[in-house]
C-alpha cells in the first residue's frame, strides 16, 4: 500500500508482495497525480490574475502531433518506456541495471544538447530511433565492462537517497526541453510551478519503480501521457 513515509524516504520503500498491494499503490499514486494537477492548475489560475502566468507552448500542442498516429505512439509509449528504463532502471541497482540506464541518459542528454528531442516532427523517425538504439546498446556493452570493475553498487548502497533525488531532479531538468519559448523574470512563477509539476511526477514515477517494479510504472507513465494529450487536444 501507500506509505507518505516510504514516499518521501526511498531507503525505507518495501516491495509489494501481491498484485492487490501493487494494485492499490497504482490507484494512489494515480489519485496524488489527478490532485497535483489539480493544485497546479489552481495555481496557474491564481498566477493568470496577478498577470504573471506565461504559459509556454507546448510541443504536444501542434497540428502535427494530433494529426500523426505515429507522433502519438512515439510520445504515448516509445518515451514512457526510455525514459523508465533511462532514469528509474537503475534505482534497483544491478551493473546491469545501471549500465542500461547510464547508456540512455547520456543519449538523452545529448539529444537534449543538441535540440532534437524538442523537434519530434522531423527528428523521430524509425532510422534515427534504430541508429539512436544501437548507439545506446554499444555504450551499455562499453559501460557494463567498466561497472564491473569498480564499487558501484557500493556507491549505490552508500549514497541511494542521494542518487534517487538527483535521478528525479535531472529527469524534470531535462523535461523543461518540452517547452519551446523562451524565458525571462517574468515567466520564473511559471516556471516554478511547471517545475513543481514535473518533480512531483518524477516522485510517483520513482516510487512506483521502487514499490512495483519497472513495468508498473511504464504503464502509469503511458497513461498519464495518454491523459494529458487528451485533454491538451481537447483544448
Amino acid at each position: 500500500m501507500f506509505s507518505f513515509a516510504e514516499f518521501f524516504k526511498p531507503t525505507r520503500i518495501l516491495p509489494c508482495s501481491t498484485f492487490k498491494e501493487r494494485f492499490y499503490t497504482l490507484l494512489w499514486v494515480l489519485l496524488l497525480g489527478k490532485l497535483y494537477d489539480l493544485i497546479t492548475a489552481i495555481g496557474q489560475g491564481i498566477l493568470r490574475e496577478f498577470h504573471l502566468f506565461y504559459p509556454h507552448t507546448k510541443i504536444l500542442q501542434t497540428t502535427e502531433i494530433q494529426g500523426s498516429s505515429y507522433l502519438l505512439a512515439i510520445l504515448v509509449l516509445y518515451a514512457p518506456i526510455y525514459e523508465e528504463l533511462a532514469f528509474r532502471l537503475h534505482l534497483k541497482p544491478s551493473v546491469r541495471n545501471i549500465s542500461i540506464s547510464l547508456s540512455l541518459t547520456v543519449l538523452f542528454v545529448l539529444k537534449v544538447l543538441l535540440r532534437r528531442v524538442t523537434h519530434i516532427d522531423s527528428d523521430f523517425e524509425w532510422l534515427n530511433i534504430l541508429r539512436d538504439l544501437a548507439f545506446a546498446v554499444v555504450l551499455f556493452f562499453l559501460l557494463r565492462r567498466s561497472l564491473k570493475k569498480t564499487n558501484v553498487l557500493e556507491i549505490y548502497d552508500k549514497k541511494f537517497k542521494l542518487i534517487y533525488f538527483l535521478s528525479v531532479s535531472l529527469w524534470t531538468l531535462l523535461h523543461f526541453s518540452n517547452y519551446s519559448d523562451g524565458y525571462s523574470v517574468s515567466n520564473i512563477p511559471s516556471d516554478l510551478l511547471n517545475f513543481s509539476n514535473l518533480f512531483f511526477y518524477g516522485l510517483l514515477f520513482s516510487y512506483l519503480r521502487m514499490k512495483s517494479g519497472v513495468w508498473v510504472a511504464i504503464c502509469f507513465h503511458i497513461l498519464t501521457v495518454a491523459i494529458k494529450l487528451s485533454v491538451w487536444n481537447s483544448i
